[in-house]
């Protein structure tokens, strides 16, 4: 029973320590697009020299950063990471930012990233394409992106559609202010 409640007390802090560099993280790129002489405490600095190279190399222009997003007619709301024009597509990007402890110096994809990104893409018009941008919170190193495709974007809005209406189901919650049909 000691050991157990000791290795549950182990997962519950490396789940809270690795919440709370991500924050951290979010919190000094946002601190970085709104100030470019930034600089972040000093334990991130590795990380966040890392993240500003791949910045000064990929991005142009910063349309918003850390943007409130609401859907009135599906009845939900977010805050989206950034909007940019990134230099290798001709169209905004909308990017979220994903800390992530890698193994072999890989990240992992997961399919609740594509539908939070595409709910938050349905907020914006008009739609821009969607990208993963993780960072690996294991060691310092050049972020990874991922560009999702259309047909990824489109079932990820799907699922994400069908879970809100669920949601609000359950909870009796109506945007339109009564029960749809």
């Amino acid at each position: 029973d000691d050991f157990c409640d000791r290795v549950k007390a182990d997962a519950d802090q490396f789940g809270a320590d690795a919440r709370e560099f991500g924050s951290q993280i979010h919190r000094s790129i946002d601190e970085f697009h709104g100030d470019k002489f930034f600089r972040p405490e000093p334990e991130l600095l590795p990380w966040f020299e890392k993240y500003k190279e791949w910045f000064d190399a990929s991005i142009e222009e910063v349309i918003s950063s850390e943007r409130r997003v609401v859907n009135m007619k599906h009845g939900y709301a977010g805050t989206m990471d950034m909007l940019a024009k990134h230099i290798n597509y001709d169209e905004p990007i909308l990017i979220d930012f994903k800390t992530q402890n890698m193994r072999k110096d890989k990240p992992n994809y997961y399919d609740s990233w594509i539908r939070q990104l595409a709910a938050y893409r349905e907020c914006v018009n008009p739609h821009p394409r969607v990208m993963s941008v993780v960072i690996n919170s294991k060691e310092p190193m050049d972020p990874f992106e991922k560009l999702w495709t259309e047909q990824e974007t489109k079932t990820g809005w799907d699922v994400f559609r069908r879970a809100c209406e669920i949601w609000q189901l359950q909870r009796n919650y109506y945007p339109g202010g009564e029960e749809n049909d």
